[in-house]
């Protein structure tokens, strides 16, 4: 129990995997807000010791903090949060606790050696739970900056303003601890329930698609854009009578093996269950896809799907918002009927394919 909570703040091992992106994404914009407050206080600081005495001797301390801070900033501005590159962003976040740890440990030891050391105290409680991280990492920065604040602390501070700082910094080091451990925990099951009843909302429970709430939430934001896009619009044939003929569990069967192959073939991102055996491929031509490849991915969905003895019926169709971009209401009409005009034509191939067999009821 005590390791779980140590390396996953108490989620179990596939629970902590299933945040590892919305954990990112919010220490993401955390380090983003935090590091440019942190540039624009320390480059004050610094502007400050070139012009008040008392502020001279952290001089050089406070232009490294203001350079490393802005740089982190910068990086963070930059660089998009995903999935692959959370290995990146947790370097940058600890080399900003670091630097603001040793902005704390300069002014509470070499630079004012006669003070008490506030600024490493009031650091070493407020950084650690400003992130979401295995606690083990958190509490070995905090004991790391212990550790270096009292031996740098030994060297240069005088025994009286030593001890008193060595009694303060151990207890708050421990409470910050304490503290950073209960607070990481809650952020990462908190992140877990969040994400959990998220996709409970918006994915299928049987293919594990998004479903239909996530795709008209997905059509606001298409509405939006004004760039070409396309859809395609799929229909397992024959769930009705195989449904019928060898009962749920083989229409289920059906269902999922279909899902599984327009999943692989289009990602999940962009694939939504919208009713019983109706399927819908939403996305951006030149961003998700381009526009050439789709015919070549049908084909290849339509091959895979044929593998196993299953058929589907599929209307495509692409639109350019741009070309309805006089008024807001022409935008919204664009993308609804790209998707209107590709249901058309799925109804168009599933009528084909019942005629082509030879069935003797009429198209769904």
């Amino acid at each position: 129990m005590l390791g779980q909570i140590l390396f996953r703040g108490g989620l179990s091992k596939e629970h902590f995997e299933y945040i590892q992106s919305d954990i990112g994404r919010s220490n993401y914009f955390c380090l983003r807000f935090f590091s440019a407050v942190a540039a624009v206080f320390s480059s004050t600081i610094f502007l400050l010791s070139c012009f008040i005495e008392n502020f001279e001797h952290g001089f050089f301390a406070y232009l490294i903090t203001a350079v490393v801070c802005t740089i982190i900033m910068i990086v963070s501005f930059v660089v998009q949060p995903k999935k692959s590159r959370i290995g990146v962003l947790l370097f940058f976040i600890y080399a900003f606790l670091a630097i603001m740890s040793f902005l704390g440990i300069s002014t509470g030891t070499f630079i004012y050696p006669n003070e008490k050391a506030t600024v490493f105290v009031a650091l070493i409680l407020i950084l650690p739970p400003l992130f979401a991280d295995r606690p083990i990492r958190i509490i070995s920065y905090i004991l790391l900056s212990l550790i270096s604040f009292i031996l740098l602390a030994l060297k240069y501070k005088a025994t009286y303003y030593f001890l008193l700082d060595l009694v303060n910094v151990i207890i708050f080091s421990f409470v910050s601890i304490i503290i950073s451990t209960y607070m990481v925990s809650i952020k990462l099951k908190s992140a877990y329930y969040q994400k959990y009843f998220k996709d409970a909302a918006e994915k299928d429970s049987l293919t594990s698609l998004y479903n239909r709430n996530a795709f008209e939430r997905t059509l606001k934001n298409f509405s939006e854009q004004f760039e070409k896009y396309f859809c395609i619009y799929i229909d397992a044939n024959g769930l009705h009578d195989l449904n019928n003929s060898h009962g749920h569990e083989a229409g289920d069967k059906m269902l999922k093996t279909v899902a599984s192959f327009i999943k692989e073939t289009f990602g999940k991102e962009n694939t939504y269950r919208i009713g019983g055996d109706e399927f819908v491929v939403l996305g951006i031509l030149d961003k998700t896809i381009l526009q050439q490849e789709l015919p070549e991915k049908i084909s290849l969905l339509k091959s895979l799907i044929a593998k196993k003895d299953y058929s589907v019926a599929i209307g495509l169709d692409m639109g350019d918002a741009e070309e309805n971009s006089e008024n807001s209401q022409n935008q919204k009409w664009s993308i609804n009927s790209v998707i209107q005009r590709a249901e058309k034509k799925m109804y168009f191939a599933k009528k084909a394919f019942y005629e082509s067999s030879a069935h003797d009821r009429r198209s769904r």
